[in-house]
């Protein structure tokens, strides 16, 4: 079967609305939203899509403690591993201000543009990733179309920055996890979508579902009349594990009581047996019970690979690039073997539907680089990568990653 690249070099149209087939948990607006919904399309390059194979996240890269040395030499070990792809947030508190006195943003335009120039030398294509940290997400959940204005305006502010660089060199992806709901985002994104075009007319946009860009939430998107998106989806699931431990919200009782869970995961398991014996006997009865209710059914790679395969296929009906630009494992309180074999099954599934990845992410709590030395851990490079590692025990079946020859070769995914 034809996968992603397949149906972009021999599509000549976009059609929107096409579910994911056999989907249990399809969206409820997963019907077409418009009877007529093909638009003329050049679609995005093979050579785009190539560059977009394999990539990382680096949040964290504007800390004025960041080590640019020590950075630079864990990117081209990435390089060396066939990495080609980085997604570099920005923040929109640093770009856009409604009022606040004293603002002033050139110094960070300036520190986004030197970012990007030092990334193209390393060899990496970049994505710019609008990534808010409060701004835009308050005024979504108060006045959407004031929100979706601040988002256009920001990337007024950003234009020159990125009319700066080729558009083989950067992508513009409008909105990370854009948090309002469906109905809103769907209705705003054409409008936001045509408005941006004109800022910037030749550079390859990157289109996001609503809220945490669930793969279910795809059919649902609305038909953008643009010859120039890739659309992206995140992907943690089972979020009990990706998120075991996590305690950064503060009305959540039970990912902070998890840990040591399982990939694959089985209520069965010694260590999950373990784990619900300690939560009802140090009084977290709760976070067992919603443990229990989430293992009503084991997970395993053959999971990821049928939520990947949906993937593509719904990309090769609809003629859309598709790729997945976050996922990754909180490192805290997972094993690091279970870690590497979720890594592995994800972009296992991912590699042999032709989607590419991105990690989330470099240094930071779902980093890839060994907090002891600053650079890219070698485990981990193996799992993401499908290189050889030493045995972990308790291997998981995947789908055969496609062989593509050197690392910056040209994806051959037309078989």
């Amino acid at each position: 079967m034809k996968r992603v690249l397949g149906a972009i070099l021999s599509s000549g149209v976009a059609i929107c609305g096409i579910g994911l087939a056999a989907s249990a948990a399809a969206s409820p607006q997963a019907e077409p939203l418009a009877a007529n919904c093909a638009v003329e399309s050049d679609l995005v390059s093979a050579e785009r899509m190539a560059d977009l194979r394999r990539g990382v996240n680096l949040p964290g890269w504007d800390r004025p403690e960041v080590d640019e040395e020590t950075i630079a030499a864990g990117l081209q070990i990435l390089r060396s591993h066939g990495f080609s792809h980085i997604r570099l947030p920005v923040d929109d508190r640093e770009l856009f201000s409604y009022g606040r006195d004293g603002f002033d943003n050139r110094d960070y335009l300036e520190a986004v543009r030197r970012k990007i120039d030092k990334l193209s030398e390393l060899g990496f294509v970049v994505s710019l990733d609008l990534h808010p940290s409060g701004l835009v997400g308050d005024l979504f959940a108060t006045d959407p179309d004031l929100a979706f204005k601040t988002v256009r305006l920001i990337w007024a502010e950003l234009a020159g920055v990125v009319r700066s660089f080729d558009p083989s060199e950067v992508l513009v992806e409008l909105l990370n996890e854009p948090s309002t709901d469906e109905e809103t985002w769907n209705k705003g994104l054409p409008g936001l979508v045509a408005s941006v075009r004109e800022l910037l007319p030749d550079h390859t946009f990157v289109v996001a579902p609503a809220g945490p860009q669930r793969h279910e939430t795809l059919p649902g998107m609305p038909c953008l009349n643009d010859r120039n998106l890739i659309f992206a989806i995140h992907y943690y699931d089972p979020f009990y594990f990706t998120h075991q431990g996590a305690d950064w919200d503060p009305d959540d009782r039970v990912l902070p009581a998890l840990h040591d869970i399982p990939f694959p995961a089985d209520r069965e398991s010694g260590r999950v047996r373990a784990l619900l014996s300690e939560l009802r006997q140090g009084g977290k009865g709760h976070a067992a019970a919603r443990l229990e209710e989430w293992l009503a059914e084991p997970f395993t790679g053959d999971h990821i690979q049928t939520v990947f395969d949906r993937v593509g296929e719904w990309s090769e009906q609809s003629g859309r690039p598709v790729i997945v630009n976050e996922f990754g494992a909180y490192r805290d309180h997972a094993s690091e073997p279970d870690r590497r074999r979720w890594l592995a099954a994800v972009t296992a599934a991912a590699e042999s539907n032709c989607i590419g990845w991105a990690h989330w992410d470099y240094f930071d709590g779902f980093g890839l680089v060994d907090p002891e030395i600053g650079l890219p851990d070698p485990g981990i490079l193996a799992a993401l990568t499908g290189e050889a590692l030493e045995d972990t025990s308790q291997p998981v079946t995947v789908a055969a990653r496609r062989d593509d020859g050197e690392n910056d070769a040209e994806p051959a995914c037309d078989g």
